[in-house]
């Protein structure tokens, strides 16, 4: 699982600087489910961040630390 959720990560990254924001967001949300890595929560929080979506990026970022 752990491969997995690296790929998903990776994966999300790559299109959160392709700005294909809505591609990101599904990749990391799956790498969390595989294993929930603050880096794929941090990344999250961000691109919602790059979206002005400042909200559910808090939310995000709270999901982190729990």
């Amino acid at each position: 699982m752990l491969l997995l959720q690296e790929v998903h990560h990776n994966q999300g990254v790559c299109y959160m600087y392709l700005k294909e924001m809505d591609k990101a967001k599904e990749c990391l949300n799956l790498a969390i489910t595989y294993q929930k890595h603050e880096l794929s929560f941090v990344m999250l929080g961000k691109c919602y961040m790059m979206d002005n979506d400042v909200r559910r990026a808090a939310e995000i970022y709270k999901q982190a630390v729990e």
